[in-house]
This record gives C-alpha cells, structure tokens and sequence, in this order.
C-alpha cells in the first residue's frame, strides 16, 4: 500500500486496530500489483442505527477523492464477505479511474 492509514479513534481502541490490521494482508492481496499505488483510510463513522461503523476509503492518483465501503467493527474477518466486500470496492476504484481517463482522453480529442 502506498499509504495505510487509521484515524485517530481507531488507533486508540486496540481491538479495533487490531481487527483492521487483520484485512491488510486481504487488501494487499486484492490490489495486487497496483497495491503500492493506492492509498487506504480506516476511519469511524456513525451508523443509521446509533451503533458505530468503519468507512474504508481507497483512493489513488486519478480519483483523489475515492471510492468507500462501510463495515460493522464485527464484519473484520477473513471471510467471503469481507473478501467480496474489497472486490468490490476496488473494482468501483477502477472504475472511477477509467471514466476519468475517458474523459480526459475525449477531451483531448475534442
């Protein structure tokens, strides 16, 4: 990863540092070659239901704003929906990346 990052309340509650620590390895794994290239940002954000939840934001050069997902703190596993999860949220990165080129391309020609 080009940049892993844990906001503050994150950093300070163990187990959840720890929990998100643990998707790393899957994030790495997912990006693949492109994994140095993108930045990731763990932060904690209020859920509609009162409870607290985990945006997990991806971002790289040509979408400096990125993409998110959101998780419950009990959703951190090494599971199929974790893992689909992440799928997901990096092919919306890409995704996002190619209509930028797209656009830049078509306005070159233009």
């Amino acid at each position: 990863m080009k940049k892993w990052e844990l906001s503050e309340d994150i950093r300070t509650d163990a187990e959840l540092a720890t929990r998100v620590g643990s998707i790393r390895p899957l994030v790495d794994e997912v990006l693949g070659t492109s994994a140095p290239l993108v930045a990731a940002r763990w932060s904690v954000v209020p859920a509609s239901d009162g409870r607290r939840s985990l945006a997990f934001n991806l971002s790289d050069w040509t979408c400096p704003g990125g993409v998110e997902a959101r998780f419950g703190p009990d959703e951190l596993a090494l599971d199929f929906e974790t893992r689909w999860k992440i799928h997901r949220l990096w092919g919306d990165l890409l995704q996002a990346r190619n209509h930028r080129q797209l656009a830049e391309l078509l306005k070159a020609e233009a």
